[in-house]
């Protein structure tokens, strides 16, 4: 792990890097949960909805184990910064860019809804530009 991205109401996020090096986010649920089994039945059904969306939607799934003694989730690392940062440095959206970011929105949502997946923490802070992608 190279440093905590962000935490949340399941557990940690941490930037780490894969085998090859490539950055991704590693989510790790809080020991708590990792004792439910309830939980994990969950955690297991999120994750497989999860590898469903298409990857121009969400962060790809790379990896998960569900069953393991802290379950956790890697996803693509999304380097570019947040809604929230983009409209806090350069002031609220206009135009194209605001038409271009709401509907790139509402077609992520569409496909995480597809997919069975009900989006509970929608906010600037989540919605993430990517300046890249590498799949």
């Amino acid at each position: 792990m190279i440093s905590r991205l962000g935490q949340g109401g399941m557990g940690d996020v941490f930037l780490a890097r894969d085998p090859a090096g490539t950055p991704v986010a590693v989510k790790v649920i809080r020991a708590q949960y990792a004792l439910d089994e309830n939980f994990r039945a969950r955690f297991r059904s999120e994750v497989n909805r999860a590898r469903e969306v298409p990857a121009f939607c969400t962060a790809e799934v790379l990896d998960a184990d569900p069953d393991h003694e802290t379950p956790y989730l890697v996803v693509e690392y999304v380097d570019g910064p947040s809604l929230a940062e983009v409209v806090r440095s350069q002031g609220p959206l206009r135009g194209g860019s605001l038409h271009s970011v709401a509907v790139g929105v509402a077609s992520a949502l569409v496909a995480i809804h597809s997919a069975g997946i009900v989006h509970r923490d929608l906010k600037p802070a989540n919605v993430l530009f990517a300046s890249a992608r590498r799949r």
